[in-house]
This record gives structure tokens, C-alpha cells and sequence, in this order.
């Protein structure tokens, strides 16, 4: 049976050390898991910058009371994968400059 992160039961999840260093919360909060499956990606998959940024932006949104969008998060934020297969996320660094000049008008 091949033991890689892409093939495991429906029961588990695969999850790095480096994740829980930088952030992710068991369980896993409903907008972690919103996004991984909108993106079809287990947390493994993501390098921890990434789950770095998707935690940080959840704790700003919860913070300041705003309720979390995945169309949003999307606006924000690129999804990509690497030529070793690990997905991540990016800043769009043109709308969220352009969002943060709204917010402060």
C-alpha cells in the first residue's frame, strides 16, 4: 500500500509537525477545513507559510469580527503548486493593497 501524503482512508488526515508550530488548531477549524476541501488538499500538502497565512488571516477576520468567505479568501490569495508537488498560497499583492486603500478612506 502506498503510505504517501495523497493516499490515506477517509478516516485520516495528514497533518506535519511543522503545521501545529505555526499555528493550526485539532480540530481543525471549519474554515481550515472549508478551504482544504474547496482546494482539494489535505494540510500536508500546503508548506507551513501557507498554513501560516490561512490561520493568520482567520485570526484577523475573527478578531475584528468578520465572518469568514471563502469567495474572499480567494480574491486575496492565490493557490499554486510547486514543481515537488506542495501546494501554497500567495498573497495578490495588487487587490489586498487596493482593499487595505478602501478600508482606510
Amino acid at each position: 500500500m502506498d503510505k504517501s501524503i495523497n493516499h490515506f482512508s477517509p478516516t485520516e488526515l495528514a497533518i506535519r509537525a511543522e503545521h501545529f508550530e505555526v499555528g493550526l488548531h485539532c480540530p481543525i477549524w471549519s474554515e481550515v477545513r472549508q478551504t482544504l476541501r474547496y482546494f482539494g488538499v489535505v494540510p500536508a500538502q500546503l508548506n507551513p507559510n501557507s498554513i501560516a497565512l490561512l490561520v493568520t488571516f482567520i485570526c484577523y477576520l475573527r478578531e475584528e469580527r468578520i465572518e469568514f468567505s471563502l469567495p474572499f479568501f480567494r480574491k486575496l490569495f492565490n493557490f499554486r503548486a510547486n514543481r515537488d508537488g506542495i501546494a501554497f498560497f500567495s498573497g495578490n499583492n495588487l487587490k489586498v493593497k487596493g482593499l487595505a486603500n478602501k478600508n482606510h478612506h
